[in-house]
């Protein structure tokens, strides 16, 4: 996402939900001119209305807010008490003139969240991505294959 010198300012905005007991929502961008501002609610975000992107009353959990400027920018917020279900709104803004006149550009950004895995440990575990899963599954299937013909040969 980028805005050129002398153009006009661009703004993106994103809602979705995430399911489980979070314990920490983390966020980084980096690049220049850009801005990253993301509320949590333990409520359903309204996208239009008369308050639209802010959090219904009493359901508000954290706000974050990362600056693109020299290298990579972070923010996290940890629950005390993970909530069940978090929706987020996500605000991402790139000017092509404020603080430098040089243009904008978000060259990339990153969003992790930690879910409670319910073993007590209170930490979360990773999901393979379904690539790897696909990998994993065709090899053990090609050496199924190749185990079987060598019996019957």
């Amino acid at each position: 996402m980028s805005a050129a010198p002398g153009g006009g300012a661009q703004d993106m905005y994103l809602y979705y939900q995430i399911s489980g007991a979070v314990n920490q929502v983390a966020l980084s961008v980096s690049g220049a001119n850009g801005t990253i501002m993301e509320t949590a609610c333990s409520a359903p975000i309204a996208t239009t209305g008369a308050t639209p992107n802010i959090c219904p009353g009493g359901s508000h959990l954290a706000n974050m807010l990362v600056f693109s400027q020299e290298g990579i920018n972070s923010a996290s917020v940890v629950f005390q008490t993970p909530p069940q279900n978090v929706y987020i709104f996500k605000d991402i803004g790139v000017s092509p003139s404020a603080p430098s006149t040089s243009g904008g550009t978000i060259a990339s950004f990153t969003q992790s969240y930690t879910v409670n895995s319910g073993g007590g440990s209170g930490s979360g575990s990773e999901v393979p991505e379904p690539m790897t899963l696909m990998l994993l599954g065709s090899g053990l299937l090609a050496v199924g294959l190749m185990r079987h013909r060598t019996r019957t040969e």
